[in-house]
């Protein structure tokens, strides 16, 4: 799906982000809030590859449970993300409660997609 392209490439453009502030940004909060940014940007770059993954499937296997478990990847992966970056860097713990609905949607996208890849029949090639 397009959608899922797109999102994994935004949530890409955020990790690097996220890693250009840790890196090298000169700001003070960043010294304690370093860990976070970098928690927010694996997260990101590695649910980025997810979704970009998802977006090559064929159409016939985005159905039913691997499309909605791919929709609540795409939005809880880049609400936990860009959360957690956030509150680093303007140093408001408590802009985390963002971050876990985030996680919460993130989570029932892994179990639907495996719930899709169970119920997933395998076809014979050709068909």
């Amino acid at each position: 799906m397009r959608l899922w392209l797109i999102g994994g490439a935004i949530n890409g453009v955020l990790g690097i982000l996220g890693g250009i502030l840790a890196g090298h940004a000169a700001l003070p909060v960043l010294v304690e809030g370093d860990a976070v940014v970098r928690m927010g940007e694996h997260y990101q770059f590695w649910h980025a590859a997810v979704l970009i993954a998802l977006s090559a499937l064929p159409p016939r296997v985005i159905v039913g449970f691997v499309r909605t478990g791919g929709n609540c990847i795409l939005i809880g992966a880049t609400i936990f993300g860009v959360a957690v970056q956030i509150t680093a860097v303007i140093n408001k713990p408590l802009l985390l409660l963002v971050a876990w609905p985030g996680l919460a949607i993130l989570s029932a996208g892994w179990l639907m997609l495996l719930v899709g890849a169970i119920k997933m029949r395998e076809q014979p090639v050709g068909e």
